[in-house]
């Protein structure tokens, strides 16, 4: 019986040390599918630049993914099979996307359909804030247009700055 008791206040004390890593192990997983798609977006935007073609980026905000496609002539936007990176991803469950705010006054949230963000070939987008949600915790991306700069902000509280071109 005392080495039975023994064994469970060993394995109690490796549960306390352990239970925390596993905690930050989520939140690190979160923060490298924004650190993700944050890259996926100046890829894109470099590559609709360095290629000279217009591309587009496809947030499905009902199925939780994303995906990359660019223009081809004679088959209008087509998806990318490589690199494996540009390939469409779905977000893993435990990070849902909530909203995409496009910027400008007037402009409403959208929530609950697949919403495409053109970039032009000169690197140009449509300055938006992507919203997702982890537990009762929030993440955004706020993207700007024209200089193409990516900010994060999260936690429950947070009003990220707006950026120069915002600020009219």
């Amino acid at each position: 019986m005392l080495e039975l008791l023994v064994v469970l206040a060993v394995l109690s004390m490796a549960l306390v040390l352990v239970m925390p890593s596993l905690g930050s192990m989520a939140r690190s997983q979160t923060q490298e599918e924004l650190q993700r798609i944050s890259r996926v977006i100046r890829m894109v935007r470099n590559e609709a630049v360095l290629a000279g073609r217009r591309h587009h980026i496809e947030f499905d905000l009902v199925n939780n993914s994303y995906a990359i496609a660019y223009e081809d002539a004679e088959m209008g936007f087509v998806e990318y099979e490589r690199p494996r990176s540009l390939r469409p991803h779905q977000l893993p469950d435990t990070l849902r996307l909530v909203e995409l705010q496009p910027a400008g006054i007037g402009s409403t949230p959208i929530r609950d359909r697949v919403v495409e963000i053109l970039v032009d070939y000169s690197g140009f987008m449509d300055p938006f804030t992507l919203l997702l949600r982890e537990d009762k915790a929030l993440h955004a991306l706020r993207v700007a247009g024209l200089s193409g700069r990516i900010e994060m902000a999260s936690g429950d509280e947070f009003n990220p700055p707006k950026f120069p071109e915002e600020r009219r």
